[in-house]
């Protein structure tokens, strides 16, 4: 439901934003690519000779490695500032998390429906788009992030006192100005919010980014308390629900913070996409080893794994 942080930010928005996708930007990244690691020397006028035969270019995903993913990338543009690179880089990963999260997924409804009405419940969520908090129906819900300026028409929004929302990564409408004020904005969010965009706090003015941890160093500390936050609410879990997310190897942090939070007792039920007969025993081995190579001492009697599509799955946790 969201555009990662690894092998598919960036590198597979032609694929995932085509027709609307922008040609000029993307060679210029495939450039800067090329530049940084030479084993991907080429890619650029591979991408233009397609483009000129009318033909679909696919991102180099299986030689991709962390060091190539743009976070990483990102960091290496900083250290060695190479603001052009680095800016490039921001206004891409800006359009293609922008084009992916303005796909609604009707899975977010369901989500409303069946589990947000349920007490005593806190969702960890690594998405950017903002369709599980967007206008009424549903309940209210909180970033626990102190924003200094909250769009009035957050109708859903209750800081505070909403149903605990901890997205680790930030999310579209977080936008931090060059004061570092913090605001919260409205729900919809294009890629013409920011650029031009002004801080709505009494007497700034400045211009205003969208907070996402790609990375965002100078706002660590906003970061870190979700963090802290989201290990908290773990730890103190007595049932924890994975939904669309399969701790991919190079996301080490999250790993990292479910290895150090879970507690033994702990259950796991896992919703997984619907599967053909035929598939879906395959499926099912493959996630239980998974979760069994992860977490070595959560028994088999204490992880479920539901791949009836998400609705019935959703019933089945939550009847």
């Amino acid at each position: 439901m969201h555009t990662p942080l690894g092998t598919n930010l960036v590198w597979t928005y032609w694929q995932d934003s085509h027709p609307f996708a922008d040609t000029p930007r993307y060679s210029k990244f495939l450039q800067l690519a090329e530049k940084l690691f030479p084993e991907f020397r080429g890619e650029a006028n591979k991408f233009l000779s397609m483009q000129k035969e009318c033909m679909i270019y696919f991102a180099p995903e299986e030689r991709l490695r962390k060091c190539h993913y743009v976070d990483d990338m990102l960091r290496s543009l900083k250290g060695n500032s190479e603001e052009e690179g680095e800016k490039l880089l921001q206004q891409l990963i800006l359009k293609h998390i922008v084009s992916v999260s303005n796909e609604h997924h009707r899975g977010y409804d369901q989500f409303k429906k069946h589990f947000l009405g349920m007490p005593n419940i806190s969702v960890v969520a690594l998405n950017f788009d903002t369709y599980l908090n967007e206008g009424p129906p549903g309940p209210k819900l909180d970033y626990r992030v102190h924003f200094d300026w909250i769009d009035p028409n957050r109708c859903n929004y209750s800081s505070g006192k909403g149903l605990p929302l901890l997205k680790l990564n930030g999310s579209l409408d977080w936008a931090v100005c060059s004061q570092g004020h913090l605001t919260l904005l409205n729900y919809s969010i294009t890629e013409r919010t920011f650029p031009g965009g002004r801080c709505h706090v009494q007497l700034c003015n400045n211009t205003i980014a969208p907070l996402l941890v790609t990375p965002h160093l100078e706002h660590d500390s906003v970061f870190a308390g979700l963090w802290k936050e989201a290990e908290e609410v773990l730890a103190r879990a007595e049932k924890v629900v994975i939904i669309g997310y399969s701790f991919p190897h190079y996301d080490t942090r999250v790993i990292e913070l479910f290895q150090r939070s879970l507690k033994g007792s702990i259950v796991v039920e896992v919703i997984d996409m619907k599967m053909c007969d035929e598939l879906e025993e395959d499926a099912r081995c493959r996630i239980q080893a998974k979760y069994q190579g992860l977490f070595p001492n959560l028994s088999t009697n204490q992880l479920t794994i539901h791949s009836e599509g998400l609705e019935k799955s959703l019933q089945r946790v939550c009847p």
